[in-house]
């Protein structure tokens, strides 16, 4: 059995103001036996003109730091984002942190948010690979972050590379529409790759909330809502098997035509 969390939060300015966050998230999770928690982009601290990503890059060490005395002190598994230091720049990264001790960077988000009158890139680096697939708890997940969502062939290479369970950390800005788009997205992205979709978002001013979990099938389980929240599920292999048999799409995929 496999309970993961999906953390909702408001945006904070510094790490440290975020590190207490997820401290309380995590030991409220504890109670509810979470193995894993989910918190979303810009965990580490939301960015602004003067707020960059190279600044808040600099506590990347520390921030880590205390995110695992935080996972081994709460026996909780935690999926974060953090700004990683790279020359003038930063990435805008996607980490694992176990309660082991353990850390991984699992990606570095491909797609920046050029978007809408935003230009992520002027201060952030994008990667150049693909999510990586983790195996964990007999589970095969994989993490993308935020604009990803708008581009259907990150999560079918993520499908076809056994994905079962696809996390998303996500600061989806609010907007006309903007609501419904990410909800929209969440959900056609379980059904067409038969795989559970769990996206943590921030709330509070200029972000939209609605962090949801959607399972294989595309029935959304749980909604956080507008405000800070903690959601969870228990993932179930059963439900991936019996759909993926049913509605076997991944194994009808012509890639001999389509390239």
């Amino acid at each position: 059995m496999l309970i993961i969390g999906v953390c909702q939060i408001s945006g904070c300015k510094t790490p440290f103001e975020s590190l207490e966050k997820i401290e309380y998230f995590c030991n409220k999770a504890k109670k509810h036996h979470i193995d894993l928690i989910i918190f979303p982009e810009m965990a580490m601290g939301v960015i602004d003109k003067t707020n960059t990503p190279k600044l808040l890059s600099s506590n990347y060490s520390t921030y880590v730091t205390k995110l695992i005395d935080i996972s081994k002190k709460n026996k909780i598994d935690i999926i974060t984002t953090a700004w990683e230091p790279e020359r003038e720049k930063a990435y805008n990264s996607a980490i694992f942190v176990k309660k082991d001790g353990s850390t991984s960077i699992l990606y570095r988000k491909v797609h920046l948010f050029d978007s809408l009158g935003y230009n992520e890139s002027n201060l952030v680096i994008p990667g150049d690979k693909p999510p990586e697939i983790v195996n964990y708890m007999g589970f095969k997940i994989s993490v993308s972050i935020c604009y990803d969502l708008r581009f259907p062939e990150l999560y079918r290479y993520q499908a076809q590379k056994g994905t079962e369970i696809s996390i998303i950390c996500s600061g989806w800005y609010m907007g006309k529409y903007k609501e419904d788009h990410l909800i929209t997205l969440l959900k056609a992205r379980a059904i067409e790759n038969t795989m559970y979709v769990l996206c943590s978002n921030l709330c509070g001013s200029n972000f939209c909330g609605r962090s949801s979990i959607f399972d294989p099938f595309g029935i959304q389980l749980c909604d956080a809502g507008e405000d800070e929240n903690l959601i969870y599920t228990c993932i179930q292999k059963d439900r991936i098997e019996k759909i993926r048999k049913n509605l076997p799409c991944l194994k009808h995929t012509k890639k001999d035509i389509f390239t």
